[in-house]
């Protein structure tokens, strides 16, 4: 009987333990954990393209780094080569960051390939090579940009238009006068560079405000006197008429 509970007993923790064993060999290692752009990707912009990878575990140390700097390659769809620079995160010691040193093609195709051979600060290997392929996207419409031109316009115009506003009174009643806003109008009609209409506006503006403050002075100035003469005439004393209550009495002689 003893016998027989001792076998049960070996065989329900042989059991346990291959358990153990099977769920530590599947659940993790060292392995590629995300990338940006991801794999499949395709709208991204050709210039200053980085590309980040997040591993499993850590791989920043010094011995690492020195150890995985050929475990990369760039690639385009011929083939040909991309230089890119490696860079690694100080406050993500699981980061690994290609540069591309130069723009890339638009709609163009792209591979990233890490090789099998790269390890982890633990000396933990990928084991298979892994890739990210993306591809770049159409380069910006004109129309974009021109609708991008004509914003900054208006903005520049209502800001001029609020630098007039601000001039003004805060009554309202000391109007500036109206100056051109537009520096490539002003410079079709008087025939003169950009840079030379630029300055003629802000000499303008410039007069209108100085106009502008000196018709609030000259108001307020006038509104001080009349105010003090409003003062003088409350302070003035007024003459008081005394009424004798009582009847006088006349001596006859």
């Amino acid at each position: 009987m003893k016998r027989i509970i001792s076998i049960i007993i070996t065989v329900m923790l042989l059991s346990i333990f291959g358990v153990f064993a099977v769920f530590a060999e599947g659940s993790g290692g060292f392995e590629l954990a995300s990338c940006n752009p991801e794999d499949g990707y395709d709208k991204v912009k050709s210039n200053n393209v980085m590309v980040k990878m997040f591993f499993t575990e850590d791989v920043s140390a010094e011995d690492t780094q020195k150890a995985n700097e050929n475990m990369f390659e760039f690639k385009d769809k011929d083939g040909e080569d991309i230089p890119f620079k490696i860079y690694y995160n100080d406050k993500d010691a699981k980061n690994i960051c290609l540069l591309a040193t130069q723009d890339l093609k638009e709609e163009t195709d792209y591979t990233v390939l890490i090789k099998g051979e790269l390890q982890s600060d633990s000396g933990d290997t990928l084991g298979a090579p892994k890739t990210i392929e993306f591809k770049t996207k159409k380069p910006d419409s004109m129309v974009a940009y021109m609708l991008l031109m004509t914003a900054m316009i208006v903005l520049m115009v209502v800001m001029t238009f609020r630098d007039q506003k601000k001039a003004m009174s805060a009554d309202g009643s000391a109007a500036a006068a109206p100056v051109q806003t537009n520096p490539y109008k002003l410079a079709k009609e008087k025939n003169i560079s950009v840079q030379e209409a630029a300055k003629l506006i802000e000499a303008e503006k410039e007069k209108a405000v100085k106009k502008a403050e000196k018709q609030n002075a000259k108001q307020n100035a006038t509104i001080n006197k009349e105010s003090k003469a409003k003062e003088t005439k409350e302070k003035k004393p007024e003459k008081k008429v005394y009424k004798v209550k009582t009847k006088r009495i006349v001596k006859k002689h």
